[in-house]
């Protein structure tokens, strides 16, 4: 009889275990899936549209809880003429005025040339261009991409200007392919 509560009190141990390491599981788990859902975004770049900044396959993390969009920001968002969700790059902020030469290929924002760093800034006109200069109004954000020479932005009247409600995060890290994983 004494050997049968040693055997229970043992089995009672193994179940408790049991039970703690399968809730700490799952609170690990839960506590990821909100991360993942609310913090920090999974995402697989599309297309080339950012190329050089990012190429098409890249997975990167988009940072979403409380992010205002700033200039600069390459952002996660949707617009009327956009296949989903994409990446883009804010260029112009609420209340700042945009102009292209597109003579010269040249954006500008409030009279400064707008250039990003590494990349071909010559932006030429679509067949669906905008007109400028163009004021950008409250609640909306004039997007462009990486790779200006064949792809759709806020130059173009499909897409024009993004609403606040519709830029989902920044990407903060490109995350794979290993060899080129980086801060944004």
């Amino acid at each position: 009889m004494f050997s049968d509560f040693r055997i229970r009190k043992n089995h009672d141990r193994l179940y408790d275990g049991i039970l703690s390491v399968l809730g700490a599981v799952c609170c690990v788990f839960a506590i990821l899936a909100l991360a993942l859902t609310y913090i920090a975004l999974p995402a697989i770049v599309r297309d080339g549209s950012m190329s050089p900044t990012l190429s098409k396959s890249d997975l990167v993390i988009i940072e979403s809880l409380g992010y205002e969009p700033k200039l600069g920001d390459i952002v996660a968002c949707e617009g009327y003429g956009l296949d989903g969700v994409c990446l883009r790059r804010i260029a112009a902020v609420p209340g700042q005025t945009v102009n292209i030469d597109f003579v010269t290929g040249t954006v500008y924002v409030d009279g400064s040339i707008f250039n990003v760093a590494g990349i071909d800034n010559r932006t030429f006109d679509s067949d669906n261009g905008c007109d400028y200069p163009m004021t950008v109004p409250q609640g909306y954000y004039f997007v462009l991409c990486d790779n200006r020479a064949d792809t759709e932005d806020s130059r173009n009247y499909s897409i024009g200007l993004i609403d606040r409600e519709d830029i989902y995060g920044r990407a903060v890290f490109r995350l794979f392919p290993i060899a080129k994983a980086r801060k944004l």
